[in-house]
C-alpha cells in the first residue's frame, strides 16, 4: 500500500463496522463508528481554522438510542407496551452494552430478585422478549417510564475505545480518541492536496479538497437506520435526566 492511499484508510475506519485492517500482523476492527454527516460536520470545522466536537457512536443495526448525560454517553434499550396483556412489555432493543446471551441472565436475576415476575422469549418467526410485572410494580413504574428502562438494567454506559490504525508514517498507533485520528487524517489530508503541482497554498488545497469530497458523498449510499428512525406505537418513552 502506498502512504498516498492512507488518506482513505482512517476516515473509513471511522464509518463502516466491516472495516478490517492489519496492522503489524494484527486484525484491528472498529469498536464504534460514526455517522458519515457528524464526520463531515467536523472537517468542516476544521476547515473553517475550528476545533472539531465530540461525535456520538453509530450502531446501525440496533434501534436503541445514544443520549448523553454530563460526560458520559449512554446506550438505552427500547422497550414497548403490551395492551392486551397487563403488566407487560415487549423489549425491542437492548442497550450497545450487552448481548442477548447476557441479557438472558440479567432477567433470571432480576426475576429471583422479584424486580419482574416473568419473561418469555418466542424465537420463530420474530424472535420477541416479553417481561412482566407485579400489578404494583407496574403502576409504580408507569408513573415514570424511566424506572422502567433502570428496573431491566436497558441503560448502560459507554466508554469510547482508544482506536489503533496506521498513522502517516505507516506506523501502527493507537489514538486517545476518534477526534485525535480524525484531526491527523486532516492535516495529512491537506498536506498531499498541497503537493499537487498547481495548488500553492494551504487556502487552495481546502477549496479543491472540498470540491473532491462533495463529489465522493453523491456516490457514497445514505447511511440512516429504517428500524430506528421508524415510529412505534406505544413505544415507552425514555428521556435522559
Amino acid at each position: 500500500m502506498r502512504k498516498t492511499d492512507l488518506m482513505c484508510t482512517i476516515p473509513y475506519f471511522l464509518l463502516y463496522p466491516q472495516s478490517i485492517m492489519f496492522v503489524e500482523g494484527a486484525m484491528c476492527t472498529p469498536s464504534w463508528i460514526y455517522k458519515l454527516e457528524n464526520i463531515i460536520e467536523n472537517l468542516e470545522l476544521m476547515d473553517e481554522g475550528k476545533e472539531p466536537v465530540r461525535m456520538m457512536p453509530y450502531f446501525p443495526n440496533n434501534p436503541g438510542s445514544i443520549h448523553t448525560l454530563g460526560d458520559n454517553v449512554i446506550s438505552v434499550g427500547k422497550l414497548k407496551y403490551v395492551p392486551e396483556n397487563n403488566f407487560s412489555l415487549e423489549i425491542l432493543a437492548l442497550p450497545s452494552t450487552t448481548t442477548p446471551h447476557y441479557y438472558a441472565k440479567t432477567l433470571m436475576t432480576l426475576q429471583k430478585a422479584f424486580v419482574i415476575d416473568s419473561f418469555s422469549q418466542l424465537k420463530t418467526p420474530k424472535p420477541k422478549l416479553t417481561v412482566t410485572f407485579s400489578k404494583a410494580n407496574y403502576i409504580k413504574h408507569q408513573r415514570n417510564p424511566q424506572y422502567f428502562y433502570t428496573a431491566l438494567r436497558l441503560v448502560g454506559t459507554l466508554e469510547e475505545p482508544k482506536p489503533t490504525a496506521l498513522n502517516g508514517n505507516y506506523q501502527r498507533q493507537e489514538y486517545r480518541n476518534s477526534l485525535e485520528m480524525l484531526k491527523e487524517y486532516y492535516e495529512l489530508r491537506i498536506e498531499f492536496y498541497k503537493r499537487r503541482p498547481h495548488i500553492k497554498t494551504r487556502k487552495e488545497a481546502i477549496i479543491e479538497w472540498k470540491a473532491d469530497r462533495e463529489e465522493l458523498l453523491k456516490a457514497l449510499p445514505p447511511q440512516s437506520s429504517p428500524i430506528r428512525d421508524t415510529p412505534e406505537e406505544n413505544i415507552v418513552p425514555f428521556t435522559p435526566i
